[in-house]
Parts: structure tokens; sequence; C-alpha cells
């Protein structure tokens, strides 16, 4: 079952769709109100899609750690205690369940440095996904790789619009393919959805 956030996300953009996708039935028929509308489309879905990103691994992160100090199973909780290791020291890397617990008293800075790096993170391309959502325990094959690939294409096309004017027009792509492009987004995110719980209570 999808979470909370992931049906408010899917809610969200389809709403901006609404506001901002139109459809007409030749693609000569559009204008440039048409192409701006999508424009905006892009960048509001965007932002949507960052938010959800941040928010759902920053909320996987602080119920692993509520696991973790009560003892319960957490793969995710284990992770993120590794993933700190690893990055900031030289210690032994915790591979059992045991050792993560001898590190209990830096359950807290952990943490935190987690959510903060979530926090910081700025647009969502492929590398931004990865960096959140690997330090949760995600194996290879975990994520579907189309994913990756519509996120880089994503940020591609979003960049150079969050900066300056863009002619959509010269580009010849209809404005419902930006809504096709996210709505390939939104299922495969539905698998990386259902996945983090099962990493956080695992």
């Amino acid at each position: 079952m999808a979470s909370p956030l992931y049906t408010s996300l899917h809610q969200k953009i389809d709403d901006l769709k609404t506001c901002f996708i139109i459809e007409r039935d030749d693609i000569s028929e559009y204008d440039a109100d048409d192409h701006r509308k999508a424009v905006a489309f892009v960048l509001l879905a965007s932002a949507e899609l960052e938010a959800y990103v941040e928010e759902r691994c920053k909320k996987a992160a602080n119920e692993s750690f509520d696991r973790l100090v009560k003892n319960q199973p957490t793969i995710a909780g284990r992770a993120l205690v590794m993933w700190a290791v690893i990055r900031k020291s030289s210690d032994p890397h915790p591979f059992d369940l045991a050792d993560v617990q001898l590190l209990r008293d830096r359950f807290s800075d952990i943490r935190k440095a987690y959510v903060a790096s979530a926090a910081k993170s700025h647009g969502i391309d492929d590398k931004d996904f990865k960096s959140l959502a690997y330090p949760l325990g995600f194996r290879p094959g975990d994520i579907p790789e189309q994913l990756f690939d519509l996120l880089k294409e994503l940020s591609q096309d979003r960049n150079p619009a969050a900066h300056g004017p863009v002619n959509r027009a010269k580009s010849l792509m209809e404005p419902k393919q930006e809504w096709t492009r996210f709505e390939k987004i939104l299922k495969l995110l539905e698998v990386f959805d259902k996945r983090v719980d099962e990493l956080v209570k695992g």
C-alpha cells in the first residue's frame, strides 16, 4: 500500500496537470501560452517531486531510528548507521546488529546528519535521488533503472527553464508529453515508496 505522502504527491501532480497541461488535437494549434503553462507544470511538479522524496526519506530515517532504539528489526536503521560510519570515520563497519547497537550513543547524531543531508538537496536528479535512497539500505534492482533515467532527463530539461526563458515551441514537444513523463515517474516511484516501508520494518 502506498504511503500517505505518495498519495498526496500523486494528487498534487494531478491537480497541476488540470491547471497547466493543455491538450490540442494538432500540434500546430498550440500557442505560446500553452507552452508557458507546460513550463510552469514542469517546474511546479518537479518541486512537489523533490519535496516528496526528501520528506519520505526523512520520515523513514526517523522511524528507523525509533525502531533501533527499541531493538526492533529495521534494515534501514542498520544501513544508516553503516552509512554514517563509512562516510565519517575509519571505524570497523558495523555489519551485524550487535555491532550497530554498540553505537547507540551515536544514533541521535547519525539521525540528524542524514535528515540534514536530505534537507540540503536542491533539485532531484538521478544522483540526488540515489544519495537519499541508498543510505536507507536499497539494494541493486530495488529501484527500477528507468526511474533514474527519467529523473536525469527531467533535470536536464527543468534546469534551463528554472534559470531563463525557454522556447518550447522550437522543440515541437506537446505539453501533454510533460504529463506523460511525470505519469511514468509516479508509477516507478510507487515501487520505491512501498520498498521504503519494507526497509524500515524489515
